[in-house]
């Protein structure tokens, strides 16, 4: 699929059935991974309700100066401004945008003196260059490359985020006094007026979850829009009615955009080849337009703290999926990219390839340890255990050597007496026999006479 070779501006909206499945984050990732190919991107947040986007591009410190932002720099200020030129008695004029410069690549620390502005300035530009995080110093203070380290041009949500915008007295409605044909003619307008000024290369733009016309219309106007989805048969629904929506509106409006890819997040390896089938079938597109996520906690961890997963671990699983999706998704267009782009893209793919090396090395290391550990445990217990043998075997060769010398020792003793017994006998035989016939040898001759007392000669 590809966009019109006419246009030289291209929006693509990120849009979802529901909310909940990360569509924020992979808006913010594509975004991110075409800024790396040195795209001019303009990343637009028409979530009102959430403010994802907004939040995750300015960050924990960027969040302070909201308040410094023009009306014009705010999707809900672009509406209420289109609104209010629609309510005058005069000539409605052109709508009114300004992006904002997002910085995400510095980080002044200590308060650097006003002739230090043009060090800083220049610092800055040079982070922004640069393809890893590296440290500069400036006189006066200091700067460093930020998490991201990366600068965006957005408009955001509004002022008031957090759901909480002190311009509308319903929260729940985007702007009031603008209805939905008024919603459709500004955004159209909008997205027209980006098209013929052609500052830039690529328009992200994160819609709000769901299929209402805030999500359905903008998809519409758009160039083409890509899907995010959970692998489960409500967001499969849902995605089928945003689709239909996204379909009836764009006859309503004569435009012509299209459903780019889908992007199946959180997918479990067992379970996502049937879901995208059934994508398949449902949206009639091809298998290959259809791409899975799996579940990723370290993007979990980089989504909560607002760093981008590409810089936080490029080698987790999730910078490894999207950017195989991303590459498949825009691998018609970039022939028309120059080669300094192609580049770059190329580049933040070898960052993330050697990560994702290291990372099997790694693994493969801890892995192979216990391994180690375990064969060298059965090695020492199957020694010990020899030896034990051998000892039990000493053991019992010694006590059968005692055994057979008691044996033999009491064998030795029977064989004594029973001659004793023998010789016993045979001389009782002999002088028995020898004493018939010799009167000297019977017994009464072996007594002493009997004699009376000794007389004196």
């Amino acid at each position: 699929m590809q966009a019109s070779a006419t246009k030289s501006t291209e929006i693509i909206a990120i849009a979802s059935g529901k909310g909940g499945t990360g569509k924020t984050l992979i808006a913010a990732s594509l975004g991110y991974a075409l800024k790396r190919a040195g795209h001019r991107v303009l990343m637009i947040d028409t979530d009102t309700g959430t403010d994802g986007l907004s939040l995750f591009l300015l960050g924990p410190k960027g969040v302070e100066t909201v308040e410094r932002f023009e009306e014009v720099s705010t999707f809900r200020g672009i509406l209420l401004g289109s609104a209010s030129n629609r309510s005058s008695k005069s000539a409605p004029g052109p709508v009114e945008y300004s992006p904002r410069t997002i910085y995400r690549d510095i980080e002044q620390i200590g308060s650097p003196r006003a002739s230090d502005a043009a060090s800083a300035a220049s610092a800055a530009s040079a982070a922004e260059s640069s393809s890893t995080p590296a440290t500069r110093a400036t006189t006066g203070s200091r700067i460093k490359v930020n998490d991201h380290g990366m600068r965006y041009e957005a408009i955001i949500s509004g002022k008031g985020l957090y759901g909480d915008d002190p311009s509308s007295g319903r929260s729940h409605e985007i702007v009031a006094c603008l209805d939905r044909q008024g919603f459709r003619s500004v955004v159209k307008e909008l997205f027209d007026r980006i098209r013929r000024e052609q500052e830039f290369d690529y328009v992200i733009v994160d819609t709000r979850g769901g299929f209402g016309f805030e999500s359905s219309d903008v998809c519409a106007i758009a160039d083409s829009f890509i899907m995010v989805t959970d692998p489960d048969y409500t967001s499969f629904h849902q995605d089928r009615n945003l689709v239909k929506r996204v379909s009836a509106a764009a006859d309503e409006l004569q435009t012509r955009s299209m459903l780019r890819a889908i992007i199946v997040n959180r997918a479990i390896e067992r379970e996502e080849k049937q879901f995208r089938l059934a994508l398949e079938l449902e949206f009639k597109i091809k298998y290959s337009d259809t791409h899975a996520v799996p579940p990723d906690l370290q993007a979990m961890m980089a989504y909560r703290t607002q760093q981008m997963p590409y810089v936080y671990d490029p080698g987790c699983v999730y910078a490894q999926a999207t950017l195989r999706a991303f590459s498949d998704i825009f691998s018609l267009t970039t022939s028309r990219w120059d080669p300094a782009r192609v580049d770059g893209w190329n580049a933040l793919v070898s960052e993330v390839t050697a990560a994702v090396k290291d990372r099997d090395q790694t693994r493969g290391k801890r892995r192979l340890l216990p391994w180690f550990v375990m064969a060298a445990l059965a090695v020492s217990t199957l020694l010990a255990l020899i030896f034990l043998l051998l000892y039990v075997q000493q053991r019992g060769e010694v006590a059968e050597m005692r055994d057979d010398a008691r044996q033999a020792r009491d064998r030795t003793e029977r064989a004594e007496r029973r001659v004793d017994e023998l010789s016993a006998r045979l001389q009782e035989l002999l002088l028995r026999e020898l004493g018939k016939d010799d009167p000297r040898v019977r017994p009464e001759s072996r007594r002493l006479p009997s004699t009376g007392p000794i007389q004196a000669p």
